[in-house]
C-alpha cells in the first residue's frame, strides 16, 4: 500500500490507460477516482470531450481541464466539497501541455507518468470508439 495523504495522479499519452488504472487503483486503495475528462464533461452537461473540444477549441477546453484539476487537487488536497482527502486523479492527455498544470501536480500529488510502447498505443487508439481530437488530423 502507498503510503502518502497526498493524491496520486497518472499522467501520459492519450491511450496509455490512465483512466483505467486510475479506477483500479482507486478500488485498490478504497479511496475516490477523479477523472479529468469526466469532469470537464460533467461541466458542459454530459458533452463528450470530443464535442467540447469541436465546439470551443483547443486554448478554451484546456482552460477547462486546467480548471478541473485545479479543483480535483484542491478538493483532494484540503478536504472541501465532500472529496476524499486521498484520491487518485485521470488527467487528460494534455494536462501536461501547460505549466501551471504541471507545478500545481508537483506541488500537491504525488505524479506518475504512464507509458507504454508507440505500437501498443497506436493499436489501442485505433481501435477505440473514443474520438481524439488532435489525433484527427
Amino acid at each position: 500500500m502507498i503510503a502518502t495523504a497526498a493524491p496520486i495522479a497518472f499522467v501520459g499519452m492519450a491511450g496509455v490507460g490512465k483512466s483505467a488504472v486510475a479506477r483500479r487503483v482507486a478500488t485498490a486503495l478504497g479511496v475516490e477516482c477523479i477523472d479529468i475528462d469526466a469532469e470537464v464533461s460533467a461541466v458542459r452537461g454530459g458533452q463528450s470531450v470530443s464535442s467540447i473540444f469541436d465546439e470551443i477549441g483547443e486554448d478554451e477546453f484546456r482552460a477547462l481541464e486546467t480548471a478541473a484539476l485545479l479543483d480535483a487537487l484542491d478538493g483532494a488536497c484540503n478536504g472541501v466539497r465532500g472529496r476524499a482527502r486521498r484520491a487518485v486523479i485521470a488527467t487528460g492527455g494534455g494536462v501536461v501541455e501547460r505549466q501551471r498544470n504541471l507545478d500545481a501536480l508537483r506541488r500537491q500529488a504525488l505524479v506518475v507518468w504512464l507509458r507504454s510502447s508507440d505500437d501498443v498505443l497506436a493499436d489501442r487508439l485505433r481501435s477505440s470508439s473514443v474520438r481524439r481530437p488532435l489525433l484527427d488530423g
